[in-house]
């Protein structure tokens, strides 16, 4: 069931996962999907799978949202095609249109597999005008396409998409003999004008220097019937499921049926037979292999809230799990703002218990070495006692039992200062933190509280 404010690409079935341990987050962060990192503007479903629960075991990827007021149905679907994720594309709820599931796959295919015979194609031969010698100057004329449904070998029945096709802008495209494109001797001529509406149709002008040319009109004039066909790489193949409408070229048509939309125009042929033996063949055995998208529409089955609680208990299971966890997901930045208070109260103690026991730099390294207050004050006081033990024995420079070296207000700064990096931070520079300690130490200011 689409959601409202979001498209979303599902990745696994939430019925796979235990459905508490689910949770949400602004892009992958550090970690990725499907090898791909995710950017904030799109939310991550994570989870873990069923008996994979446990709290050392990593949580993975359940489905992507895209939010409606930064990503469009269109720019979620070329941004999933872009990075070749897989999964199940639904767009957000629309309530003026329904729209069907779509799954994204990337599948190779031979150069044949798009070659495309028209079997109401028709080719004919024309003068008009004079070449530089004066004679009549010959050109051909074909209707490649219809714009209605082929038949495919290997597709089944399929249909071209006339109005996204890509061709050039100046109409130039090779005319060939049976696909043939390994050879100048198979160049029959090129286009010139080429319409893609109401049909697909090339005008074009004979070479005068190649065999197959010189062939192709000989046999013309006698009234051999040539037929043409045309070769269509890139671009995507939609897979329309039975029971699923789709329009094309001005008209609605019901599935089964593929359909090839945004593909380039890269050469129309002249063919003894379309898809005949020989131009199978010779595509076939240069073995070229292309990726192309596919996207798979389905009969949409929306449905209510009283129809998913009945049919798909486990799915409603997981989505309220799903909501409980966003719920109680903790604010971040104050998280932060918190552990960093944390942290500063702990320095801070640190400090003046290390400078009111005289043992400020061991209470620097504890400071740094991450101890907490408690074990910090153990080992102070054991610091203590060990600089009293070693004072009372005599010194060159004489002194009582149990005198200690005073710390100085610069020292007692500096130890804070290089014990606490958030103050370089706050700060910037130390004369400012030494500057703001001394009056702070004078009662010109009030007492710094820890953020």
């Amino acid at each position: 069931m689409p959601f409202p404010n979001e498209h979303s690409l599902r990745l696994r079935d939430p019925g796979d996962f235990a459905p508490d341990s689910f949770r949400r987050t602004k892009g992958s962060g550090k970690g990725r999907v499907q090898g791909v990192t995710i950017p904030s503007t799109i939310s991550v479903i994570w989870g873990k799978l069923k008996g994979a629960a446990e709290a050392s075991d990593p949580p993975i990827g359940q489905a992507l949202r895209f939010p409606k007021d930064a990503w469009t149905e269109a720019k979620a679907k070329d941004w999933i095609r872009s990075h070749k994720l897989k999964g199940t594309f639904e767009a957000a709820a629309n309530p003026k249109s329904k729209s069907s599931a779509e799954v994204v796959e990337y599948r190779k295919v031979h150069k044949s597999d798009l070659v495309f015979t028209d079997p109401k194609c028709r080719v004919e031969i024309f003068e008009e005008g004079q070449d530089a010698e004066g004679n009549p100057l010959r050109r051909f004329r074909m209707l490649v396409n219809n714009g209605r449904p082929m038949r495919s070998v290997f597709m089944g029945q399929i249909i071209v998409d006339l109005a996204s096709l890509q061709i050039p802008e100046n109409h130039k495209l090779p005319a060939l003999f049976a696909h043939q494109d390994e050879s100048l001797d198979s160049i029959v001529g090129f286009t010139d004008k080429v319409e893609t509406s109401p049909v697909l149709a090339a005008e074009g002008v004979f070479s005068n220097v190649t065999e197959s040319a010189d062939k192709v009109k000989r046999l013309a004039d006698e009234g051999y019937p040539f037929e043409c066909s045309m070769y269509v790489p890139g671009g995507r193949f939609e897979e329309v499921q039975a029971g699923t409408e789709v329009e094309v070229n001005g008209e609605t048509f019901e599935g089964p049926i593929s359909v090839i939309r945004g593909a380039e125009l890269r050469e129309v042929t002249w063919c003894v037979l379309g898809r005949d033996r020989n131009t199978s063949g010779i595509a076939a055995g240069q073995e070229e292999e292309i990726e192309i998208a596919v996207v798979r529409h389905t009969e949409d089955k929306s449905m209510d809230l009283e129809t998913l609680k009945a049919e798909h208990a486990d799915i409603v299971e997981a989505l309220k799990a799903e909501f409980a966890a966003e719920q109680s997901e903790p604010d971040h930045a104050q998280a932060i703002e918190e552990a960093l208070k944390t942290e500063r109260e702990r320095v801070d103690a640190i400090l003046a218990d290390g400078a009111e026991l005289g043992v400020l730099a061991d209470a620097v390294k504890l400071v740094k070495d991450g101890a907490s207050f408690s074990d910090a004050q153990v080992k102070l006081r054991d610091a203590r006692l060990a600089a009293q033990r070693n004072d009372s024995s005599p010194s060159v420079g004489g002194g009582s039992e149990g005198d200690t070296a005073p710390v100085s207000f610069e020292d007692k700064c500096k130890g804070e200062w290089d014990a606490n990096p958030s103050l370089h931070a706050e700060f910037t520079d130390y004369k400012f933190f030494e500057s703001y300690k001394r009056l702070e130490k004078q009662g010109r200011l009030p007492k710094r509280v820890s953020a």
